[in-house]
């Protein structure tokens, strides 16, 4: 009876490894790098980082038209990273492509640190598991087909924001 429990328990952790959204996805390799995201021998980021002053959510496929509402490019990354570039009321974490990213949380700082959440995304899982200190628990950010986005609302002064994604 032990047994059949644990391979019965075994079997489930396998099921949700090879059919639950990961934190993988497609990447690149060598080459120019890309934020577009995919293929062709390029660099593939895994996500771009884009500020502006502008509400948006998506309006074609799984994320907005980012550069048509004014933001700007903050920077590329394929891993937890800071990005600098202004104060912003908005920030766009974006997936293209076929690739999946997992986001612990989204902290952004000028005089004091914040750690808001997002509730404006496309093609996110879980997205209530942005926000607060990193906690090990995450959003998926894509599913491997067409990409997605978070929309992070910022209320303080900002110098620069910092996206903490485990195992990228």
């Amino acid at each position: 009876m032990k047994r059949a429990r644990v391979i019965i328990i075994l079997f489930s952790i396998l099921l949700l490894i090879v059919f639950l959204p990961g934190c993988g996805g497609s990447g690149g390799g060598g080459g120019t790098p890309s934020p577009e995201g995919g293929g062709g021998g390029e660099t593939s980021y895994r996500y771009s980082v884009y500020g502006g002053d502008t509400y948006v959510q998506g309006e074609e496929g799984y994320y907005p038209k980012i550069e048509e509402n004014g933001y700007v490019l903050l920077g590329s990354s394929d891993g937890s990273d800071s990005f600098t570039g202004g104060d912003y009321d908005y920030y766009a974490v974006v997936v293209k492509g076929e690739i999946t990213i997992c986001v612990d949380t989204v902290m952004v700082c000028g005089s004091s640190c914040s750690y808001p959440g997002s509730s404006t995304t496309g093609n996110t899982f879980d997205h209530q598991n942005i926000g607060g200190e990193p906690d090990g628990k995450v959003a998926v950010i894509g599913n491997g087909n067409g990409g997605g986005y978070i929309l992070i609302v910022s209320k303080i002064q900002d110098d620069y924001i910092t996206l903490y994604c485990p195992d990228l």
